[in-house]
């Protein structure tokens, strides 16, 4: 169920649990929760694909002190990666103005079949199967091409998910001001637990 639906106060304090608990960098380059994200990789860029007034510039965690971050991890050819597209545009939405919040979309395996742009300007037309049908969505958040998996890249730093084989798809990413991990959600994340995340993390500002 979703965490939302407990106390955010007791949500909240949990997460402030967990950032205390941090064992470093794990080994073989993977953080986990409680981990801090090293200087190296903060500074590591990786360029945009999307929006197309973004295109010649990249992303870092270089951000303004206090700054939190979503990052949401989907692979191209992956259906529930598709089909959590709405789920995303909406916690976009929520944040967008909002400067001490920067939510990022990483997308692997471009073009195997859609591109950044196709994935950018979803409008319905984009299906895994032909009897899909998904709504509008016009503020998906910015894209990082994230090359594949394996090659070292955002992916790459973060673990698959530990109750099914081989699944690296989707994963969401929630990193707070100290570049401390305290939350990754592996599969679909509901709204509201989002929301929840990125709040309880500003009030531990």
């Amino acid at each position: 169920p979703p965490l939302s639906e407990q106390s955010s106060n007791a949500i909240c304090d949990e997460i402030n649990d967990v950032t205390d608990s941090g064992s470093g960098l794990l080994a073989e380059g993977i953080y986990g929760i409680g981990d801090i994200i090293s200087l190296e990789n903060i500074l590591k860029e990786s360029d945009y694909c999307y929006p197309p007034d973004s295109l010649g510039k990249s992303f870092s965690f270089t951000q303004p002190a206090n700054t939190v971050f979503m990052i949401e991890i989907s692979a191209s050819w992956w259906a529930p990666c598709v089909q959590s597209i709405p789920e995303g545009e909406e916690i976009y939405e929520t944040w967008k103005e909002d400067s001490r919040v920067k939510i990022i979309h990483v997308l692997d395996d471009i073009g195997m079949p859609y591109s950044c742009t196709q994935w950018g300007d979803f409008t319905g037309t984009i299906s895994i199967d032909s009897d899909d049908e998904y709504p509008e969505i016009p503020n998906i958040p910015p894209i990082i091409d994230d090359g594949s998996a394996g090659n070292g890249q955002l992916r790459d730093l973060f673990p698959e998910n530990p109750l099914v084989a081989n699944s690296y798809y989707p994963v969401t990413i929630f990193i707070d001001h100290h570049m401390r991990i305290i939350h990754i959600e592996h599969g679909s994340i509901y709204i509201d637990d989002a929301n929840l995340y990125i709040n309880c993390m500003l009030d531990a500002m």
